[in-house]
């Protein structure tokens, strides 16, 4: 009776320690140079801090191998949480099993795996925010059609890195939107799959060039945005109000499409809120750790974060884990200055 009375207390003890011990995160992001990425970087790093967490962040550099290596790196360190955006979400699955296996919470940012079962994910609702980019997209043709009377209109789709699920859902929902008979008009789509890097979209973007006049650009990474620009600027086209503009919108408010935004190259954009997730993997780690469950703790959590504006749903999957998603907000010229995107407020 002593001794189990002892082992009681023992095993008390070691769970108050578990949880008054420093909290380790291991963050694994995919590409460092991205500016989008930097904005991961900045929201894990300002929660780490208002928690006294240590954080441990890696760069993937867009390579699944590199990345596979680093979880298993991670494991070996023994972290209390690991964080990623997986830069191929089927390629990772073993790596992240064996993390789990170790006890070892995973939490998915932007990203998710729906092949492997992890503490949870924080992303955006992808196949929603694709159809939300390609009704606008589709509103803004219109108006020039109204305006010119042009009824035929070439548009060329950057997509992104094809192994990972936010591109192939993001993908779905603009396609079906964009391809679907459209009331006035007609869209001729063509796609260049870049793998977030510039130099295929600028060859993807000057071959369609090659091939006639280009309408509208839709491009799945406002960090893209930039890089395009002078490849328009050479072929004779100019920003807004010009004699010959190409319609650009874009997703995730990052810093170069608000700058084009602002210098009428790039008509919208929709909202990541990247420093958001990031944040909320923290806290979620955080509040774990400190014996709370994640039924009690993702609203406060998403408050926090601040993400209520982004109207998070969980959705309960027995599969995966649970997941968050996250509606992108609008981005254009009548708001690109609004503190509420990241991008405005990342480097201050």
């Amino acid at each position: 009776m002593l001794a189990a009375s002892v082992f009681a207390l023992a095993m008390a003890v070691n769970a108050s320690s578990a949880q008054d011990s420093k909290l380790n995160i291991s963050l694994l992001n995919a590409y460092i140079q991205d500016e989008f990425w930097q904005g991961c970087s900045v929201g894990a790093k300002r929660a780490a801090k208002d928690l006294g967490a240590e954080l441990t962040e890696l760069d993937g550099n867009y390579s699944i191998e590199a990345q596979v290596n680093q979880i298993d790196t991670t494991i070996q360190r023994a972290p209390y949480a690991l964080m990623i955006a997986s830069i191929d979400s089927n390629a990772v699955v073993p790596a992240l099993k064996r993390a789990m296996a170790k006890k070892i919470e995973v939490y998915a940012f932007n990203t998710a795996v729906p092949n492997a079962m992890i503490t949870a994910t924080v992303a955006m609702d992808e196949t929603a925010t694709g159809a939300a980019a390609a009704h606008r997209m589709i509103d803004l043709l219109r108006k020039r059609s109204a305006a010119t009377g042009q009824t035929s209109f070439r548009l060329v789709h950057l997509v992104g890195a094809v192994a990972t699920e936010p591109v192939r859902l993001r993908r779905e929902g603009f396609n079906k939107v964009i391809s679907a008979p459209i009331d006035g008009i007609k869209v001729d789509m063509v796609e260049v799959v870049t793998n977030w890097k510039p130099e295929p979209a600028v060859a993807g973007l000057q071959d369609a060039m090659t091939q006639g006049h280009v309408d509208a650009i839709f491009t799945e990474s406002d960090f893209l945005t930039p890089f395009l620009i002078p490849v328009l600027k050479r072929n004779g086209y100019t920003e807004a109000g010009g004699a010959k503009h190409a319609i650009i919108g874009g997703l995730g408010g990052i810093p170069g499409g608000l700058k084009a935004i602002r210098e009428g190259w790039q008509e919208f954009s929709l909202n990541y809120p990247i420093d958001g997730m990031c944040a909320s993997n923290v806290y979620l780690a955080s509040e774990s750790q400190r014996g709370k469950s994640f039924a009690d703790a993702w609203k406060g959590v998403m408050e926090k974060s601040g993400v209520t504006e982004n109207a998070p749903q969980l959705i309960e999957n027995p599969a995966t884990g649970p997941t968050i998603l996250l509606t992108a907000n609008p981005i254009d010229s009548s708001n690109v200055e609004s503190k509420m995107f990241w991008a405005n407020t990342f480097k201050e």
